[in-house]
């Protein structure tokens, strides 16, 4: 995000083409990130959201930064030599003042604000029906996801249980529930 604090942001935003490009970019490189991910490949996982990350229109910081979260967690988790998903969350949150979703899940995760709190909040948006879904999905999903790291089986698979209640059958947090069903259901 750097070079974009440099003046290249302002001329990409003079020039929509050119940013509709990185934003192509970025999302292609985020659904292969959350597909190394799925499969296990959490290294190369973590080299593309960086990349989704540096390509990405500011207001998709954010949600890019939950992912590189999870990636982290989890390559902490395997053993790699690499900063705790947190740690991560952390820094972002340092850099970013946009409060805009899913910055409430960050704030869960860091501690900032409670799970029932972000979870009433989203209840009370003045958004659809759908997009609330979609954000307690996201919501319980993460939380989900970072409880199993954090040892709390029990949390993560109430948490992942209502992931799957509130997810789209085409929402990709739908797929990443199952998956980390899965990994929840391993010894």
């Amino acid at each position: 995000m750097g070079w974009r604090q440099a003046g290249l942001g302002v001329l990409l935003m003079l020039a929509p083409g050119i940013n509709a490009g990185f934003a192509a970019d970025s999302a292609a490189l985020e659904q292969r990130a959350r597909e190394q991910y799925m499969d296990g490949l959490y290294g190369a996982a973590d080299e593309s959201v960086r990349a989704a990350i540096n390509a990405a229109h500011p207001e998709d910081f954010n949600r890019l930064i939950l992912l590189q979260g999870l990636i982290a967690s989890r390559l902490a988790a395997d053993g790699a030599n690499a900063a705790d998903g947190r740690a991560i969350l952390s820094m972002a949150v340092e850099h970013s003042r946009d409060g805009a979703w899913p910055r409430p899940v960050i704030d869960y995760l860091l501690g900032f604000k409670q799970l029932q709190q972000v979870a009433n909040a989203i209840r009370g948006a003045g958004i659809s029906n759908e997009g609330k879904l979609a954000r307690l999905c996201e919501l319980s999903f993460y939380a989900g996801a970072f409880a199993i790291n954090d040892g709390d089986r029990g949390f993560a698979q109430r948490l992942l249980d209502k992931a799957e209640e509130s997810c789209a059958a085409d929402d990709p947090y739908r797929l990443l529930t199952v998956i980390e069903r899965e990994r929840l259901a391993m010894p």
